[in-house]
């Protein structure tokens, strides 16, 4: 779905000298490629940081101690090592979650072995099952979780649950049944307040693109531009791209006279701008196959080639420039790709090479001049004075599933 927000800057004090782009920070080069770097050290870093929250929760909920010696009835706060049978404690570790459905590598590439196209990803949007088991591991072992719907009365099940996430847990690991948690209460680590951003309220309603002109300056987001190698797909679709590029014609002071910072001075495209093509059915093999892993497709015609075309054909009807006055005119567009664009699939996903654009980078004046640029999923860079972390939004997606 096509969604569009612009939002104001408030301008700090000083800020043209802060902004600048933190383009590095999640760019892979050639000599950064390792397999030693695995989800384990990740899982670590995580548990590290959130460890201390959750030991100030379980002493304010429970009571619980971080003495292992302390002889009172208050549960003690021990590693999986440490455990001891039939006694009441706290552990602290991340969730693991062996799902029955998950999709497997070596499945896939048993069923392009075959010439079959059933891979697990084309079963459906849903991988949990009644098989599902749920584990809790630290820096030493694991323990299963016996989530017992009487004792947590309905407040937690395993179906809940998401691998990657630190909690803490209380219970007991019972002599009849060695390996397996009884979980009594639970704590996550909860979100913190966040600070308020500063802003000055506009006293004038913005209504009109000659009002954008006259204040901001502002930050334009758009995603789901959905850009299809068959055309228009749902109706209204095409006229929406016109009148949002019209928009963003006029919404900006383009004049080389001026060097103030008003109307947008920025867009952000963020993800998916091209889209699968919705013709064929959800189970087709065309659609099961975009869903399996990139090197089993890659005797397969891209059907993206067309839409990146297209998409090169918008972007070059955009006031194209870096932006930010006289000598800098012009719209200034940061590309990040998301799930359905033509990059790299895994986090952080790289930029989408320039050599798709030709239209656009020969109408901004080359690629990267912050005229068109493309950008990393997330990317990081300050404006107007403001730290701002873009991304194109897979993980809430994929904890979703």
């Amino acid at each position: 779905m096509l969604t569009f927000i612009a939002t104001r800057m408030t301008i700090l004090q000083n800020s043209h000298l802060m902004d600048h782009e933190d383009d590095q920070r999640f760019r892979i080069k050639s000599n950064m490629f390792s397999f030693h770097r695995q989800y384990t050290q990740i899982y670590a870093a995580r548990l590290a940081a959130c460890r201390p929250t959750l030991v100030f929760n379980c002493q304010k909920h429970w009571g619980a101690s971080t003495n292992e010696l302390h002889k009172t009835e208050e549960p003690p706060i021990l590693s999986l090592g440490d455990l001891v049978v039939d006694q009441r404690c706290v552990i602290i570790g991340t969730i693991y979650k062996e799902m029955k459905l998950k999709p497997s590598i070596l499945r896939e590439l048993a069923s392009s072995e075959t010439g079959s196209l059933t891979a697990d990803t084309g079963t459906g949007s849903c991988l949990l099952s009644q098989d599902d088991s749920s584990f809790l591991e630290d820096d030493v072992q694991r323990i299963m979780l016996n989530l017992d719907q009487k004792v947590l009365q309905g407040r937690l099940s395993g179906s809940r649950l998401a691998t990657g996430v630190v909690m803490a847990v209380l219970g007991h690991e019972p002599s009849s049944a060695r390996g397996v948690f009884i979980v009594e209460d639970f704590l996550f680590v909860e979100p913190q307040p966040e600070h308020p951003i500063k802003a000055h309220h506009l006293e004038v309603p913005v209504k009109t693109c000659v009002d954008f002109t006259n204040t901001g300056p502002w930050l334009a987001l758009v995603s789901g531009l959905g850009f299809s190698g068959t055309g228009p797909t749902r109706q209204g679709y095409v006229l929406a791209l016109q009148l949002l590029a019209d928009w963003l014609r006029c919404s900006g002071n383009w004049s080389y006279e001026s060097s103030d910072s008003v109307g947008v001075v920025r867009l952000l495209i963020l993800g998916d701008s091209i889209r699968l093509s919705m013709g064929s059915d959800a189970n087709a093999p065309a659609v099961r196959l975009s869903q399996q892993a990139r090197y089993l497709t890659r005797n397969v015609e891209a059907e993206s080639v067309t839409a990146m075309a297209r998409l090169d054909e918008w972007l070059a009807t955009l006031p194209l420039g870096p932006g930010g006055g006289a000598e800098n005119n012009g719209l200034s567009v940061d590309l990040i790709p998301g799930p359905t664009d033509p990059t790299s699939s895994l986090l952080p996903q790289q930029p989408i090479h320039s050599v798709a654009f030709p239209l656009s980078v020969a109408r901004s004046g080359g690629f990267g001049r912050r005229a068109l640029c493309g950008r990393t999923n997330p990317y990081s860079f300050t404006l107007e004075g403001r730290k701002i972390l873009a991304t194109a939004g897979q993980g809430p997606n994929d904890l979703l599933l």
